[in-house]
């Protein structure tokens, strides 16, 4: 299937954010620009839209539109990378979302992350402003992170 150009507008927004807070390591992005561009590796049955490699942590981010926020498929994704993340090196999961849906994916993390309940995986909200990270004992916002221009 074809995606949108909002998913691709928001895939690289969080692999920019992404770049910026792990300039070191190596990405891959599920965007090819031409065929046989390197893509993320599968996890479980899913593709994540960003890869993140690193030496001493991954990460790993997943965009999704609005219209794809609350289905069954999203939850599993999520659910698969935390997991992986929770079980390897640790790193940071982080959704990626147009701003106006920064609550409910907020709310749809939330929920992921209190059944997974990850020792040694982060997971966030990336609203292409601000970073809301999930910390054990609440929410908490990375002003470490900001948009472009800021």
């Amino acid at each position: 299937m074809s995606e949108s150009e909002q998913h691709r507008t928001l895939v690289r927004s969080v692999e920019k954010m992404l770049r910026a807070v792990y300039p070191d390591s190596s990405f891959v992005a599920d965007i090819q620009s031409e065929p046989g561009a390197a893509v993320p590796p599968l996890i479980g049955d899913f593709r994540p839209d960003v890869f993140v490699r690193g030496e001493t942590q991954n990460a790993i981010a997943e965009a999704k539109t609005e219209r794809d926020l609350d289905k069954n498929h999203t939850y599993d994704q999520v659910t698969s990378f935390i997991r992986y993340l929770d079980n390897s090196l640790g790193g940071l999961f982080v959704l990626s979302v147009a701003g106006w849906c920064a609550d409910r994916a907020k709310t749809v993390l939330r929920f992921t992350y209190l059944e997974v309940r990850p020792s040694r995986a982060r997971v966030a909200v990336f609203d292409q402003c601000d970073l809301w990270v999930f910390e054990p004992d609440g929410l908490t916002w990375d002003t470490s992170v900001r948009a472009e221009g800021e």
